[in-house]
């Protein structure tokens, strides 16, 4: 407890959280991709990673990530209260010499993440949004595996849907835009010599992250993924 009592801990803590979370990303986009491999490949994915023999790893991942997303929002929201409490006075002149817009955002950012993570969640796993074009909603494929490609496809050919999302992914590129970088040396792992090459890369891994997981609403408005 005494670790969490003080800001560097929390500032620690959440550094851990986040990168967990971020990695956690990588590996939903890299799932994401197989939809450019059609039907067969995407419902084959899904339903390999929802199997008998992946449930007890599956289920452990989602209490590690709902526990690390716990902690982050917690944190966060600690560490903001804090930082506003200890800001000038209303009416003082503030200047930011290193401070961009990812890093001046991080807070509503990571807010603007959190709603459009219920909304997707209630679309994707749970159905109750846009049920008519949910899973759920369609029969088997030929396999008869749930079609969550049919379902994608029909999805982001809904111009309001697809937008939210790439909307959402400009979001995230501009929470990890600060936020890759910032865990890093929060954990003090670059040395300071490779500073400017490090934030380098965490921009550029946050841009190819966000890029990545918009490339498939695009690609549906497109007509490159279609049923």
């Amino acid at each position: 407890m005494a670790f969490l009592s003080n800001p560097i801990g929390k500032k620690m803590l959440m550094a851990l959280t986040g990168i967990v979370l971020f990695l956690f990303l990588v590996a939903h986009l890299l799932g994401n991709t197989t939809v450019f491999g059609g039907q067969g490949w995407i419902n084959a994915y899904a339903e390999h990673i929802h199997s008998a023999m992946f449930a007890p790893p599956l289920w452990a991942a989602r209490v590690v990530l709902l526990a690390c997303l716990g902690l982050h929002i917690a944190l966060g929201t600690l560490l903001f209260l804090e930082n506003t409490k200890a800001a000038p006075t209303k009416g003082t002149f503030v200047t930011y010499k290193e401070a961009g817009l990812s890093s001046r955002t991080m807070f509503y950012t990571g807010l603007l993440i959190l709603a459009y993570l219920i909304y997707h969640l209630l679309h994707f796993t749970f159905h109750s949004v846009h049920a008519s074009i949910s899973v759920s909603a369609f029969p088997p494929d030929a396999q008869g595996r749930p079609d969550l490609f049919r379902s994608i496809a029909l999805s982001f050919q809904r111009p309001v849907i697809a937008g939210t999302y790439l909307l959402a992914m400009a979001v995230v590129c501009l929470h990890t835009f600060h936020g890759v970088f910032s865990s890093l040396q929060t954990l003090g792992l670059p040395g300071k010599a490779s500073l400017p090459v490090l934030k380098r890369a965490g921009q550029v891994l946050a841009t190819l992250l966000a890029a990545g997981f918009a490339l498939v609403p695009v690609a549906v408005l497109t007509g490159w993924i279609n049923l």
